[in-house]
């Protein structure tokens, strides 16, 4: 993962100590710079990775000019829902595509090469899930061979039109990715995680630990963190490097997010 700092990007300042949403979206909006394109969004089920993102268009739709075009491949978000949630001098930039499969999330990024829709530079692209598809075929009784079969598919054909798009169209994006179990790292990671780490970018983790069972149902502690690296040249030209690991504590109510700050953290 590579990560260039802005002039402008600073670190959560201090006196935030509770509730510092609105400064972690805030980070994230100007994270993202002409080095600095691709945002992963990694964590299990019903973590609120949906979620996250719309409360991240809430923010930064108030801050900037971008357009949003989200490939929805879960179907969680209809428009309908989206024009629910914003006003409407917001809504007429938000576009949202459900594509199921691998070859409709293709066919939609070769639209969006071809102009059909009104894309402009910093506009935001996202795909929530990548890996949704991939997980929905596995539950299906996907084999081994089908599954290196749509591995080569993403990285020859999604991957390809994502880079093109940054590329061409000076675009970022913005990729949710389910999690499974991994029994040599000893944790969940992220569905393809070597092909998914070789696009570089700032990736954000979700992670949730069980406090007890409440009403009958499992209650769960949730927490985000943030890992990039980021580079700097050296006035010898060398080039160094540093690993940034931040952890917040999150809440999820009534479909909105609350990212908190804490000492014991």
């Amino acid at each position: 993962m590579s990560f260039t700092p802005t002039s402008n990007l600073n670190t959560i300042p201090k006196k935030h100590r509770e509730d510092i949403t609105s400064d972690f979206f805030s980070l994230i909006g100007r994270y993202f710079s002409p080095k600095n394109r691709f945002l992963h969004l990694a964590g299990p089920n019903l973590s609120g990775k949906s979620t996250i993102i719309k409360e991240f268009i809430r923010y930064d739709i108030r801050k900037s000019s971008r357009r949003y075009f989200i490939i929805d491949s879960e179907q969680k978000f209809s428009i309908r829902n989206y024009m629910h949630e914003f006003s409407s001098i917001h809504q007429n930039r938000i576009f949202v595509n459900n594509s199921q499969n691998f070859t409709k999330i293709t066919a939609t990024l070769n639209l969006l090469q071809q102009d059909v829709y009104p894309l402009e530079s910093n506009d935001i692209v996202i795909i929530d899930s990548i890996s949704n598809i991939l997980k929905r075929e596995l539950g299906n009784g996907m084999d081994y061979y089908d599954n290196m079969k749509a591995l080569k598919y993403i990285s020859e054909k999604i991957v390809p039109a994502l880079i093109d798009l940054v590329v061409d169209k000076h675009l970022f994006v913005i990729l949710s990715h389910h999690v499974t179990y991994h029994p040599g790292y000893n944790t969940n990671i992220p569905y393809y995680f070597d092909l998914m780490m070789s696009i570089a970018g700032m990736w954000i983790y979700l992670h949730q630990t069980p406090k007890g069972v409440k009403d009958k149902s499992f209650q769960y502690d949730n927490f985000l963190t943030l890992s990039f690296t980021f580079t700097k040249e050296k006035q010898n030209h060398l080039v160094s490097e540093t690993n940034i690991r931040q952890t917040y504590r999150y809440l999820l109510k009534d479909g909105k997010v609350t990212i908190l700050l804490e000492d014991s953290l």
